[in-house]
C-alpha cells in the first residue's frame, strides 16, 4: 500500500469521514461495476453498493492489510450482492431471459409503448456494446453463483485466480474449475441466443434496438464477434464487456426498465414443481403412478 494511501487508511480506521472517502473513491467505478454485472438493475446495484460502504466502515477497523485493500473490498461487495439476489424472488434466471422479454413486448401494446417512450427518449445515446455487456449480465446470471462470481471476477474485472479464489472464498483449484464451467456453459448459451456469434441465434436486440434509435443518438457500432472458433468469439465478447463504458447517455434508465421487467417474468415463470404438475395432470398421472 502507498504511504499516502497508508495514512489514509490509519485516519479512515480513526472515524475521520473525509479520509475514508477519499480511501474508497478510486474503488468505487470497479465496485459499481461488479454490482452492476452481478445483479442486472442499475438500481439495486445502487442499493448493494451503499450497502457494502456501510458495511466497509463498520469492519474497517478490523481490515490488518494482510491482502490488498481492492481485493477486501470485492469480497465485502460480492457478500452484499449475493445477500440481495437470495432475497429476490427469482435469484437465478434462465439464459434466455433476455427474449422472453422481447416477446413480452411483442404481446403487450403498454410495455411496447414503454420501451417505444424510452428509445425515443433525447437522453438516450445507444451503445451497443454496453448493451452487449448488459445482455452478458444477464446470461451470466443464469449461472450457479460461484461460477457467475468467478467468471466476472477473472474475465471481466481481471483479478488472479489467487485473488478471485480469495475474494468467492473458495481453493485455486475449485475456482478453476468453477470457472471452466462457466465458460463452456456461457458458450454454449450463445451459440443459440446470440445472432452474432451464430447464424443460427435468436437474439438481435444489440442490432435491432440501436437501428430504431435515430442515427444522431447511435453510439457504438455493433462489434463483429463471429468467428470459425468458439473460444475466439467468447474472448470477442469478453474484451466487449470489458470495455464497455457504462456512462452512455440515458442508458442507465433503459437498462433499468428492462431490469425491472425481466425481475418480473422470472419471478412468475413457472417452477419445476409446476411443470412436473402440470405435465402429470395434462397426461392424467396421479402422485404415485407408474
Amino acid at each position: 500500500m502507498e504511504g499516502t494511501d497508508s495514512e489514509l487508511l490509519s485516519q479512515a480506521k480513526s472515524g475521520d469521514g473525509r479520509a475514508f472517502e477519499s480511501l474508497l473513491e478510486p474503488h468505487l467505478p470497479q465496485l459499481r461495476g461488479l454490482l452492476r454485472r452481478l445483479l442486472v438493475s442499475p438500481a439495486d446495484a445502487d442499493d448493494a453498493l451503499q450497502e457494502t460502504l456501510l458495511q466497509v466502515q463498520k469492519a474497517l477497523p478490523s481490515f490488518e492489510g494482510r491482502s490488498k485493500l481492492s481485493t477486501w473490498l470485492y469480497t465485502i461487495a460480492l457478500r452484499t450482492g449475493r445477500g440481495q439476489l437470495s432475497k429476490q424472488a427469482t435469484e437465478r434466471w434462465r439464459p434466455d431471459a433476455i427474449e422472453y422479454w422481447r416477446e413480452a413486448c411483442e404481446g403487450d401494446q403498454s410495455l411496447a409503448g414503454e420501451l417505444g417512450a424510452e428509445l425515443m427518449n433525447p437522453a438516450l445515446e445507444f451503445d451497443a456494446q454496453e448493451h452487449i455487456a448488459f445482455c452478458f449480465s444477464c446470461v451470466a446470471r443464469s449461472l450457479p453463483f460461484d461460477q457467475q462470481a468467478a467468471l466476472l471476477l477473472r474475465d471481466v474485472f481481471e483479478l488472479t485466480n489467487e485473488e478471485a479464489a480469495g475474494v468467492v472464498g473458495m481453493s485455486h483449484s475449485v475456482l478453476r474449475h468453477a470457472l471452466s464451467d462457466a465458460r463452456s456453459t456461457m458458450q454454449t448459451h450463445y451459440e443459440g441466443l446470440c445472432s452474432l456469434v451464430s447464424k443460427q441465434g435468436i437474439c438481435y436486440q444489440c442490432q435491432g434496438l440501436r437501428e430504431f434509435v435515430p442515427e444522431e443518438r447511435r453510439r457504438a457500432s455493433v462489434p463483429e464477434l463471429a468467428s470459425s472458433d468458439a473460444d475466439e468469439r467468447f474472448k470477442r465478447r469478453l474484451h466487449v464487456v470489458r470495455e464497455a463504458p457504462r456512462v452512455a447517455p440515458g442508458m442507465r434508465q433503459f437498462q433499468e426498465l428492462i431490469a425491472a421487467h425481466l425481475k418480473a417474468i422470472e419471478a412468475r415463470r413457472p417452477t419445476d414443481a409446476d411443470v412436473e404438475r402440470l405435465t402429470r395432470d395434462a397426461s392424467g398421472c396421479k402422485p404415485g403412478d407408474t
